[in-house]
């Protein structure tokens, strides 16, 4: 395999590496902004009295 050969085969695995990371990232990043949305709803409806009250038993 000549220098040429091996520094596309190079490249290409960079570019590979690059493009997964990318991914976890915009994965990461739509989750923890999912997870973000939900505990907002969690506390509009926790001040409303909908849901983070005590249990009253009769």
């Amino acid at each position: 395999m000549n220098e040429t050969e091996q520094a596309k085969k190079v490249r290409r695995l960079t570019a590979i590496i690059y493009i997964v990371l990318m991914i976890f990232l915009v994965i990461g990043t739509l989750y923890s902004e999912q997870r973000k949305e939900q505990a907002r709803e969690a506390q509009k409806l926790a001040e409303q009295g909908i849901i983070g009250q005590p249990f009253e038993a009769e």
